[in-house]
């Protein structure tokens, strides 16, 4: 797993964004830069919250009632792309 952890910004289903951290799997950078962002993350950390995502890439806190979803943003997409190869 990389150490990376990436800034990403999240929303719940009551549409509430929220600032918090992505861990990128092993190998991301390498990965298609076409893929979606929320397809290489590992976990996501929220409020000091790790939270893996579901089968239908959410996540689903267990502390709270929250689920959230990555907002994909061009920044994130230009990491990967830019990354080396």
């Amino acid at each position: 797993m990389t150490d990376e952890m990436i800034d990403v910004k999240v929303k719940n289903q009551y549409g509430k964004v929220l600032d918090a951290k992505a861990l990128l799997h092993e190998g991301a950078k390498e990965i298609d830069p076409s893929r979606r962002i929320v397809q290489q993350v590992e976990y996501i950390m929220v409020d000091g919250e790790i939270i893996r995502p579901s089968i239908e890439l959410l996540f689903n806190s267990e502390r709270n009632d929250c689920i959230y979803r990555i907002m994909e943003h061009d920044s994130l997409a230009a990491l990967l792309k830019t990354a080396p190869q």
